[in-house]
């Protein structure tokens, strides 16, 4: 006797893909690399910009130190365009390094010079690289002196890989020992000359560099330089000379010290099991709710032009809100504003009010268009009442398992980042109202400790597992066909599904959950053996989810944390239509992107491939992607989903 139910539905997944697979190649639109640099121009993030530090101008001499000024294409370590593992590969075009761009704007009158003394050093060091080794130099005390002579600026890019299976050490959270000691020694040359700190990485850093807590280091500037695809050292250079006004704002709260996060000693806790322990106050909603001081909150960037918030409008209609503000550029230069809205619902113990809850949580945003000198945009952002409801998972208001909005003021916030808003109108609950009813599926195995507004409560711990929601078996006996019925039999109407899977031993079922290495990360539909003999269609898969990874070039796309940074839709679901057309043209039929797990903490080895730490922006710009993708009829596999924000033991341990 034999279930089928399971069985059923992976060939139901597959009769919508049914590519044969024949060759292995990417082939890319011939706008795949445009479109990429659409996106990756508006990730990166204006920290800090003291001095008239940035943009860089065409009487300004530099001096450029740092590895990642040359680009050896990630194997060799130098500046980092995408992470590693899954979502690394050969890029259609050959990007050129950071001081070659920087160079050739010279010649172009674009910047005053460059010391190339420092430079030749460090492409000499890059070309000598072993193999899959991260090259390092080390500037001597000649160059050091020299640079400070000659230059006017000193920019030192920080360049840091991630990858799957490794996370990174607790010691590079912020500057590690040999940046240190590099950022000391520039500082000590140019001697309060403008210094300018670019952070090439996939994860947050630590900050104290830029804030005065480091004895020696002063920086006038510092930029985010995010994992940002094919043209992104391009896009790095343009920002530096104000080609490109930055317009990126954090996914991210950079906070002061690695142990401000709450999920440190979990992170670290334990080989064998993850205990959520600080529930629902990840990031901001936690920085926030408890008063937490950080160097760089969620949602916050700077720009080349100033911008000025007004009229801001606040309305209610069918169970729906609608705020408005307008945004006019009150700067000298061209540049994009992104408007936040985040709502505070009844905190617990404030009127009848029991459930725990963020002091804001995000729920819509908008971006300007580029606006000129004087220039203004009227942004609306709508979101349903509704969604600011607080699940109730043990059943403190009488509803478990429930969404609710409890009585109270709910005050809705727009601004320009979690920092800078202000209160747009207040939505009243009379009474506690239940909005969506929904079933436990499972529960923690055994109890913990874990984090409320007032406190801290405990899990029950006892496993009451509803089995009733589970799919129940379907047995069937097996027949006996004088020859095999194809797939084909059962799509034109000759025999049921239950007779075609009926016919097929227990090892064959058992392939039919295989996945084929016929094609790039796999082929979906069993076994090469089992398709061939029952005429099952194959669904061909490539990894993300920074592009195509296929065995050929591919399009690299910005990381989906530099996506998020862009805090534009628009652009991230031109780049989901880009990589549809691409499947099509290479014949994959399912990608495995986006990726969508919370950024819980900042040294998870795989963040560079998730988008924020907030689940609203995450669950927003992914769903922007697939749109993009599945228009083109073929389908995007979210990647992980959830508990998987953890490299070290993740294929051992229990979340």
């Amino acid at each position: 006797m034999r279930s089928y139910r399971v069985l059923a539905f992976i060939l139901a997944v597959v009769t919508a893909f049914c590519c044969v697979p024949t060759f292995v190649l990417a082939l890319p639109v011939t706008d795949g690399a445009d479109v990429s640099y659409e996106a990756a121009k508006e990730s990166m993030v204006l920290l800090k910009n003291d001095n008239g530090a940035l943009p860089l101008t065409k009487n300004d001499k530099i001096a450029i130190f740092g590895e990642g000024q040359v680009f050896t294409d990630g194997k060799y370590g130098g500046f980092f365009l995408m992470g590693r593992g899954s979502g690394y590969f050969t890029l259609t075009e050959t990007p050129k390094s950071p001081c070659d761009i920087l160079n050739s704007y010279v010649s172009q009158g674009v910047l005053g010079g460059v010391y190339n003394k420092l430079c030749n050093s460090y492409r000499a060091a890059a070309a000598k690289a072993a193999a899959e080794t991260d090259y390092v130099y080390n500037p001597t005390a000649d160059e050091y002196k020299g640079a400070a002579e000659y230059a006017d600026k000193a920019i030192y890019i920080v360049s840091r890989s991630a990858s799957e299976s490794a996370d990174t050490a607790a010691s590079d959270y912020g500057l590690n020992a040999r940046e240190i000691t590099e950022l000391k020694k520039i500082c000590a040359a140019f001697n309060g000359k403008p210094v300018i700190v670019v952070l090439n990485t996939g994860l947050a850093v630590n900050c104290s560099f830029a804030k005065g807590r480091v004895s020696g280091v002063y920086a006038d500037a510092v930029i985010t330089a995010p994992y940002m695809g094919i043209r992104g050292t391009q896009v790095l250079c343009e920002t530096l000379v104000g080609k490109i006004n930055p317009s990126g704002k954090t996914a991210d709260t950079y906070a002061k010290n690695i142990r401000d996060y709450p999920g440190y000693s979990q992170f670290y806790g334990s080989k064998e099991k993850v205990d959520y322990t600080e529930d629902i106050y990840v990031g901001y909603r936690y920085f926030e709710t408890f008063g937490i001081e950080v160097d760089y909150p969620f949602g916050y960037g700077l720009s080349y032009t100033e911008f000025d918030t007004s009229d801001v409008t606040y309305g209610e209609k069918d169970g729906v809100i609608t705020v408005s503000v307008k945004v006019t550029n009150v700067g000298k230069v061209s540049g994009k504003e992104s408007v936040q809205v985040y709502y505070s619902a009844p905190q617990k113990g404030t009127g009848g009010a029991v459930i725990s809850k963020a002091s804001k949580e995000l729920c819509g945003f908008a971006k300007t268009r580029l606006l000129a000198p004087g220039e203004s945009e009227v942004l609306t952002v709508s979101f349903d009442i509704d969604s600011m409801a607080s699940y109730d998972d043990m059943g403190r208001t009488g509803n478990k398992s429930a969404y609710v909005l409890e009585a109270g003021d709910y005050a809705v916030h727009i601004g320009t980042s979690i920092k800078d808003t202000v209160v747009a109108g207040v939505h009243k609950e009379p009474v506690l109202r239940v909005t969506e009813q929904l079933t436990e599926y499972c529960e923690p195995a055994s109890a913990f400790e874990y984090l409320v507004y007032d406190g801290k409560e405990k899990t029950r711990g006892a496993s009451t597992t509803d089995r009733g929601v589970f799919h129940k078996d379907t047995e069937a006996e097996m027949i006996y066909p004088p020859k095999p019925y194809k797939f084909a039999d059962v799509m034109n109407g000759k025999v049921t599904m239950e007779s075609f899977l009926g016919q097929m031993t227990n090892a064959e079922l058992c392939e039919l959950a295989v996945i084929s290495g016929a094609f790039a990360t796999g082929a979906w539909g069993g076994t090469e053996a089992v398709a061939e003999k029952y005429g099952i269609p194959m669904a061909n898969s490539a990894d993300g989810p920074a592009g195509l990874r296929i065995t050929t070039k591919g399009t690299g796309i910005p990381g989906a944390t530099a996506l998020a940074c862009t805090w534009n839709k628009e652009l991230v679901a031109a780049l989901g239509d880009m990589v549809g057309r691409e499947m099509l043209q290479s014949d994959v039929d399912v990608w495995l992107a986006p990726g969508v797990n919370i950024h819980r903490f900042p040294l998870c080895g795989r963040n560079f491939e998730y988008f924020s730490e907030d689940p609203y922006l995450s669950g927003v710009m992914a769903a922007e992607m697939i749109k993009g993708v599945e228009k083109h009829g073929v389908a995007a596999c979210v990647k992980h989903f959830v508990a998987n924000e953890r490299e070290w033991a993740r294929s051992s341990m229990t979340s």
